[in-house]
């Protein structure tokens, strides 16, 4: 009563059913979108065959991701129990990502990785700690210092990945 004094008559009781009715018969109106399908022509026996590890991440992930794909939801929307097991899902689906490019069957092979990305990791922390000093020095001009700090902004992106790789490789072992 208050708002149709303020706001004029669109906002009566029934000026706001009858929008309600509007949009409601708006949304009932959409069509529904069907699911694509499509037909495998090329024979499979030509694809590479995953084993060891590799597959065994692939299938369980497979399942999972299947079962949560059934009905996507927002993580907002996802009860607490469920957040757990996404989160152990997208924990799984990398490290079977880490192991498939970089082909680790066995488990001397990650760790093996593991210690050459540890080593490569400590190498780019300290040449990063290197540019950093360099950058602190009084005679650089602004060129020279917006250089290292592109430097340093390529070291960082490859430390965060080189970081993710070997927390990935402690996580499977």
């Amino acid at each position: 009563i208050k708002l149709e004094r303020h706001f004029g008559s669109a906002y009566s009781y029934e000026g706001i059913c009858q929008r309600l009715m509007d949009n409601l018969s708006i949304s009932k109106s959409k069509p529904e979108t069907s699911i694509p399908h499509f037909k495998l022509t090329a024979p499979l026996s030509r694809y590479r065959r995953y084993t060891g590890l590799s597959a065994r991440f692939l299938i369980y992930t497979c399942r999972v991701q299947n079962s949560a794909q059934a009905k996507p939801l927002s993580d907002a929307q996802i009860e607490f129990i469920y957040k757990e097991d996404l989160y152990k899902l997208r924990q799984i689906s990398q490290e079977a990502r880490l192991l498939c490019t970089h082909h680790i069957e066995t488990s001397e092979q990650l760790f093996s990785f593991q210690d050459k990305a540890q080593r490569i990791l400590e190498r780019r922390l300290q040449a990063r700690r290197h540019l950093r000093y360099q950058l602190r020095a009084k005679h650089r001009s602004p060129t020279e210092k917006e250089t290292i700090h592109e430097q340093i902004q390529h070291l960082n992106v490859d430390i965060y990945r080189l970081r993710k790789e070997v927390e990935l490789c402690e996580d499977i072992a």
